[in-house]
């Protein structure tokens, strides 16, 4: 199941973007399986990241959707979160621990960066979600989708 919640976000123009704010299950069961390796709560929250190579590619043309990710990393990273490896052990560019304080500034930090924001008629670059325990997973508008 998913909670469900739907609003109008203002566009960067006026406009207004449909932002469905839905938890898919398998963020729930990803905030599972991390809690057994991390400690999550509320004051160390997950940053959990979905990013759309083929609209990453447009964002930023002839920069490789790797790099992109790569460079969206870097900001999380340089907010103060840790970037959580993948099941290979390399960086997932997708999830990210650190203190609330770290959280809100790199969620700030990608706010204030053009490329990642809403750009109609281009595609939202991803979709962001924070877990803040096993059981506690909420949907982020912004920087991504308001």
């Amino acid at each position: 199941s998913s909670a469900v919640c739907n609003s109008e976000a203002a566009g960067p123009s006026g406009g207004h973007t449909s932002f469905t704010s839905e938890v898919p299950r398998d963020i729930f069961d990803l905030a599972v399986l991390l809690s057994r390796s991390l400690p999550i709560s509320e004051e160390d929250p997950v940053l959990v990241l979905d990013l759309n190579d083929a609209a990453l590619e447009q964002r930023q043309l002839g920069v490789p959707a790797a790099q992109a990710k790569a460079a969206i990393s870097a900001i999380v990273t340089g907010a103060g979160m840790r970037e959580v490896a993948d099941a290979a052990g390399s960086p997932s560019h997708m999830l990210f621990s650190g203190s609330m304080s770290a959280y809100q500034a790199a969620v700030n930090a990608l706010c204030y960066t053009p490329w990642v924001r809403p750009a109609p008629p281009l595609p939202d670059v991803g979709r962001a979600w924070a877990i803040m325990g096993p059981t506690t997973s909420v949907p982020l508008a912004s920087p991504f989708n308001a």
